[in-house]
């Protein structure tokens, strides 16, 4: 593995400015693992008054991931540095997400903070697995967002308060292509009752705003209060061509088709918490949130016949929360936190042709998850932890 990295930065005057660059190049012990990932980030903010300032910031990156695939414990066993199948599968993404963002200070403890963001994502790859045949994939994405948020802090005596009210608004296009080939990558002829291959022009309209309020009584106790809605059109318009085997006879019929559509989502999703510091050594805190996830795109449209699936419904979740912090002398601190989070409707693939690595997303009716996590930390040495 070699790394290298360069990571500059400072002040002139009123400008505050950083910038890095990092490039990281493995190659495993097996055919086909190596790994070459370039990430590039630049910064600048400009400070017009001590309560007023704007930057830009601006990300990049490209990565191209070889995949040897899994083996079996008996090829492991024979010869862990082999690669019979995967020869070819692999990945690739290239990132440019260039942001303004602004923030004002205003007198009676308003503040205002905005970002403008554009993000373009192109990605493709192949998967062949473990059979004769495999798939090309390429997906080209851009996304335009906006969030804004405005807040008052108050203080009368020992209680405080801070509301936050705030808005996030995007416009996503995702145009995505497949195609069924052979296990080195060439595009099957449409002879082949195998062919398969789709496209599609897919878009993402969102709109949430959110209200948020935290109330301190006094040292010891605060809530948080917070309600957020969101507004969701998705949008696709595709094409998909491929062989049917209809019953009874399963005469090959070579089947073109749209495929595609609109789904609308709205949500309600409220949180309430609360924090209790009945000395300087102790809290305790309890919550409970209310998520909303809803399909994306890829997983509802933009693959049709490899794991989309239109008529999925969106994720919901209930998670509850509390947990209680201690701190000892000389450093030591103990944290206890437990958690039970009921989701609906959660999105999983399934793989229905295990040959060609193919499935389709579904929704499960019900999931759980609960546990706890105990922390301990104690001071090692000077200005080490652990």
């Amino acid at each position: 593995t070699q790394t290298s990295r360069l990571a500059p930065g400072g002040e002139h005057g009123n400008i505050s400015y950083y910038g890095s660059f990092q490039r990281n190049l493995s190659s495993g012990y097996r055919e086909n693992s190596d790994v070459r990932i370039s990430a590039f980030q630049l910064g600048a903010d400009y400070h017009l008054s001590d309560q007023q300032s704007f930057g830009l910031d601006l990300t990049a990156g490209t990565n191209h991931l070889n995949q040897p695939g899994a083996l079996t414990a008996s090829e492991l066993a024979e010869d862990p540095t082999q690669d019979p199948f995967n020869l070819n599968d692999f990945s690739a993404t290239d990132l440019y997400v260039p942001s303004l963002h602004y923030q004002l200070l205003l007198p009676s403890g308003f503040s205002l903070s905005s970002n403008l963001s554009y993000r373009s994502a192109d990605e493709n790859g192949f998967n062949g697995g473990r059979s004769s045949l495999g798939s090309n994939f390429s997906s080209d994405r851009s996304q335009l967002d906006l969030a804004a948020q405005a807040t008052q802090e108050t203080t009368s005596g020992v209680r405080q308060n801070r509301l936050t009210a705030g808005l996030e608004a995007s416009r996503g296009t995702f145009d995505t292509a497949s195609t069924r080939t052979d296990s080195d990558g060439t595009p099957l002829p449409q002879s082949d009752l195998s062919y398969s291959v789709s496209g599609a022009d897919s878009s993402r309209r969102m709109l949430g705003v959110f209200l948020q309020d935290t109330f301190v009584f006094n040292p010891r106790w605060s809530v948080t209060a917070a309600v957020r809605l969101d507004e969701i059109r998705l949008e696709s318009d595709g094409q998909q061509a491929f062989y049917d085997f209809p019953p009874p006879t399963l005469t090959p019929v070579f089947t073109q088709r749209p495929t595609g559509g609109e789904r609308d989502f709205s949500q309600l999703s409220p949180k309430l918490g609360f924090n209790f510091n009945p000395g300087s050594s102790d809290s305790f805190y309890a919550g409970y949130s209310h998520g909303f996830r809803a399909p994306t795109v890829i997983e509802l449209f933009a693959f049709p016949g490899f794991f989309s699936n239109p008529d999925l419904e969106p994720v919901i979740s209930e998670d509850y929360e509390a947990g209680w912090d201690h701190r000892f002398q000389k450093g030591l601190s103990l944290a206890v936190n437990a958690f039970w989070i009921d989701v609906k409707d959660e999105i999983f693939f399934v793989l229905t042709d295990p040959s060609t690595f193919t499935g389709t997303s579904l929704n499960l009716p019900e999931t759980r998850r609960r546990g706890a996590v105990v922390t301990l930390t104690s001071p090692l040495g000077r200005g080490i932890s652990g």
